[in-house]
């Protein structure tokens, strides 16, 4: 959104046309590839050699479908979460969650989204899965941000921050840091916002990582 606002501003109607075109084809062609990988993610569930990479595949299909067909991604998400249940697979149950707050959140279902995240960082935490808990504090954080809860989006996205960085995950630092600039935004800290925008850019570029800032 930020992103967008701000090359409007700069030009005239005539490139905004052109750049809503650009953008409309670009999103239809992201569209078509999701399409694409999920028809092939369905042939690799077909022929999975157990249950637990099943699951993992219903993940990655819930992943990269559509996001219009938030049904389909959600029962694909919780036939995984299912799985992982009966395989007693604590990690997979806590990314199974994730996904389905997630799909929530597309939704704008966002007190759902924020219990099925607090339920998944339970879970984590119970187990000690460092990095499933810094996935769901990022996602509380998001909802929080939704729901104009800005204070508890703070705390929640900069512990996130923190265990991504304690467990070296720093490539995922450059979503987080988008989420932040996304809530800096939205609470009228447009400095603060633009210096977390720098810093995810910055990141993404380090990795190589295809970034939209929000």
């Amino acid at each position: 959104q930020l992103l967008i606002f701000n090359l409007i501003t700069k030009q005239d109607k005539m490139k905004n046309g052109c750049f809503i075109l650009i953008l409309g084809c670009l999103i239809i062609s992201n569209l078509q590839a999701g399409i694409n990988q999920a028809d092939s993610i369905t042939q690799l569930i077909n022929t999975s050699r157990n249950e637990i990479e099943k699951a993992g595949l219903l993940l990655a299909r819930s992943k990269s479908s559509a996001p219009d067909q938030t049904e389909k991604l959600l029962a694909d998400a919780l036939e995984a979460y299912s799985i992982y249940l009966k395989n007693k697979h604590p990690e997979g149950r806590v990314d199974a969650l994730l996904q389905v707050a997630g799909i929530f959140s597309r939704q704008n279902k966002y007190q759902a989204a924020l219990d099925t995240s607090m339920s998944a960082l339970r879970l984590a935490m119970e187990n000690n899965y460092l990095t499933g808990q810094a996935y769901a504090y990022s996602s509380i954080g998001r909802n929080y941000t939704q729901m104009g809860r800005y204070q508890e989006a703070e705390l929640n996205l900069f512990q996130s921050l923190s265990l991504l960085t304690q467990t070296g995950n720093e490539k995922e630092t450059a979503d987080l840091r988008n989420r932040i600039g996304v809530l800096y935004f939205r609470s009228g800290k447009f400095q603060q916002a633009l210096a977390q925008y720098d810093t995810a850019i910055e990141v993404a570029n380090r990795y190589g990582l295809d970034l939209a800032l929000s």
